[in-house]
């Protein structure tokens, strides 16, 4: 997505994605352009799986929307996420989901309990349940999509229905 003008990439983000100013001013493109293809992708009801999606993607997706006044801000409820930090951290935690709980509440239980030394991170988890990540880039929206997916099976396979 191309930058506002005068606004340019952290040395950081470029260390630790690759992308670099001159990627977004080359081939990015404008943020409108990039809410209507994601509008249009996700479609008015599938669930969205990503990691960490209640902390920040979701808020970072509906300010963005709401600030340029896009409807995609209307379709990203709460409701509608599927986040596998909250999987992860819940079997780390082993607190299953209640019965008759609905995800967001479950979400909200375990994100806000603290747990000293309980490391949660996509890559941590990846680790822990043997996800193959060493094929791709992290930090890069195609490869972090592959790997969450991968960690959401994995995690709805082996953790939360066990053969």
């Amino acid at each position: 997505i191309k930058m506002p003008q005068n606004l340019k990439l952290s040395r950081n983000i470029t260390r630790i994605t690759g992308i670099t100013n001159y990627d977004l001013e080359s081939f990015g493109i404008p943020m409108v352009k990039a809410l209507d293809w994601f509008h249009q992708l996700i479609g008015e009801d599938y669930p969205l799986v990503g990691h960490n999606i209640f902390r920040f993607d979701q808020p970072f997706l509906l300010a963005t929307a709401r600030k340029h006044k896009h409807p995609l801000a209307s379709v990203l409820g709460l409701n509608r996420l599927i986040d596998t930090a909250v999987l992860y951290k819940g079997y780390k935690m082993e607190t299953p989901i209640q019965e008759n709980e609905i995800f967001m509440l479950y979400a909200s239980r375990i994100l806000n309990q603290p747990v000293k030394g309980l490391k949660y991170n996509l890559e941590t988890a990846c680790r822990d349940q043997r996800v193959q990540t060493n094929d791709v880039t992290a930090h890069r929206a195609a490869a972090d999509v592959l790997i969450t997916h991968r960690l959401y099976e994995a995690l709805r396979t082996n953790v939360w229905f066990p053969k």
